[in-house]
């Protein structure tokens, strides 16, 4: 029990230090499935940085076949690679997690890694989907029992929220020199970026009060979270978006009041 316990912990500390947001909103949860949810949060996240830990291409493409290889493991009953797929091996042994999809999570990742930016919005928001909306559809499905229509909501929302975050990592990359977004000069990718931003807006507008009263806790808590950078975006541009050195101080507050007033879906 110690060891299982030591290894939620890790798993909890680590998805907060590379997705505090998102592992802020899965603690609104029962306390027995946030091991679970945060396991999966800290998957996506230490898919999503490796770009950010190798300089070769080769060194990446070995990075993701390890984790392709070891969610295999994961899912035959067969753990101890890494504390998020030791975690994961319960549910998905028992099938609430399916296999497929996280291996179509890491396809994507994997993808944009390759191919080194997006090339256009459509695939700007294809990523986003296959990426932070197929995450929050994961995480739905736990929560929620597998209602399809709970899940399909809250892909949307991570959709939205996606399309923000690979915004806010193109205005960080491209302070380095380089772009996430295509570099046909600042006016093009300035274009596509307002583009996306409504694609985003557009996909929390369209909640309709029966899907938001369906949705479980951290989809709605990360819909108003999206709401609230996409403002933040739209006034000063994608540099007002960047993430603080140590997050937002006030956000588990933010997030609890935000708990008890989401009668409605958000509005912007």
């Amino acid at each position: 029990m110690a060891d299982s316990e030591t290894r939620a912990k890790l798993v909890l500390d680590l998805a907060r230090r590379y997705d505090r947001e998102r592992l802020l909103t899965c603690l609104f949860t029962p306390t027995r499935l946030r091991p679970t949810l945060a396991a999966l949060v800290l998957l996506h996240a230490e898919l999503a940085r490796i770009p950010e830990l190798v300089t070769e291409p080769m060194a990446g493409l070995v990075r993701y076949q390890w984790w392709r290889e070891e969610i295999g493991h994961a899912a035959a009953g067969r753990g101890g690679a890494h504390p998020a797929l030791d975690l994961l091996v319960p549910a998905l042994a028992e099938g609430r997690i399916s296999v497929a999809l996280l291996h179509e999570l890491l396809a994507a990742h994997e993808g944009l890694f390759e191919r080194g930016s997006l090339a256009g919005l459509a695939e700007l928001e294809a990523y986003a989907t296959r990426t932070s909306g197929l995450l929050q559809r994961l995480l739905t499905d736990l929560l929620t029992d597998g209602r399809e229509d709970a899940m399909a909501a809250a892909e949307r929302i991570g959709t939205a929220y996606g399309i923000v975050a690979v915004l806010r990592a193109a205005s960080q990359r491209g302070r380095s020199g380089l772009f996430l977004l295509p570099g046909e000069g600042r006016e093009a990718r300035e274009a596509l970026a307002a583009a996306a931003l409504e694609r985003a807006r557009d996909r929390l507008r369209g909640l309709t009060l029966p899907e938001w009263r369906k949705l479980d806790p951290p989809a709605r808590l990360l819909a108003r979270l999206a709401m609230r950078r996409l403002r933040s975006l739209a006034r000063t541009g994608p540099e007002a978006g960047r993430p603080r050195l140590h997050g937002d101080p006030l956000l588990p507050l933010r997030l609890l009041v935000w708990g008890m007033l989401d009668r409605l879906p958000p509005r912007g």
